[in-house]
């Protein structure tokens, strides 16, 4: 029969035995509870980034529409009444028996004024040319077309490594390029803009550039930032990363890379 000592021994050892158990089990509650409010913290913070990602592209979507409605009401809207006040003049003039050369080639210069008013408008729009040609054919014609109205030449560089990518991708390099061809052409003073295309290794590479006054990148002007915070939330969407290179006098250059992922019909 064991001694007194040896059973102060046993449930000594027992009781130690069930302290520490409980106390390992209550770490574990505690750390699993700690475990669950961190990837639940990880979770909201998740849903508030992404959900910050799509008021910026929404945003940018709205803001894209009201530059077209913008351009609607102050550009075609006047040109297509002027162009109906000339047609009303050359209706007199032939009622009058008049000669209406001059005023036909005045007529005919106004609509194809409009025309490329209104073509101007339908690239700002989700372009077409997109899902048929692809972000290079598209960038080109619309650079040729936008080269015949202001002093800024536009060049687009494709090498021969940049082949088509998936429709959605090339959509959303085609808005980043909007956004900053639209920055260039309001603040930069630039005489060109350059985007050259390619692909390195699993990566797509689009760098995009001005010859313009730049800025500091510590103190980038409010009107850029904003455009760079839908830039940047395309970017993120498209799970890329991007690079700015800045500075007084010195142009503007956006390098930017994001996964390959090539075209399938």
């Amino acid at each position: 029969m064991p001694g007194s000592d040896e059973i102060v021994v046993f449930f000594g050892g027992t009781l130690a035995l069930l302290l520490l158990t409980g106390g390992m089990v209550v770490f574990v509650l505690r750390y699993s509870r700690r475990i669950a409010l961190h990837q639940e913290e990880l979770m909201q913070q998740r849903e508030k980034q992404q959900a910050e990602m799509l008021e910026a592209v929404l945003q940018a979507q709205e803001n894209a529409l009201r530059q077209v409605s913008e351009e609607l009401h102050d550009g075609l809207a006047p040109d297509m009444m002027a162009v109906n006040q000339q047609l009303f003049l050359y209706k007199k003039m032939v009622e009058k028996g008049e000669d209406t050369t001059g005023q036909y080639q005045t007529v005919k210069e106004m609509l194809r004024q409009a025309t490329d008013t209104a073509r101007h408008l339908s690239h700002q729009l989700t372009p077409a040319n997109i899902e048929r040609f692809g972000l290079a054919a598209t960038l080109r014609e619309v650079f040729a077309t936008m080269n015949q109205t202001d002093e800024l030449h536009r060049e687009l560089q494709a090498e021969d490594s940049f082949v088509r990518l998936q429709v959605r991708d090339e959509l959303m390099l085609y808005r980043i390029v909007q956004e900053l061809l639209h920055n260039t052409m309001k603040y930069a003073r630039a005489s060109t803009f350059t985007v050259q295309l390619r692909v390195e290794g699993q990566q797509a590479v689009m760098v995009v550039s001005d010859n313009g006054i730049g800025f500091s990148t510590t103190a980038t002007p409010a009107n850029y930032g904003i455009g760079l915070k839908n830039v940047e939330s395309r970017v993120q969407v498209l799970g890329g990363e991007w690079q700015l290179t800045s500075a007084s006098d010195r142009g503007t250059s956006f390098v930017f890379k994001i996964p390959f992922h090539p075209y399938k019909i």
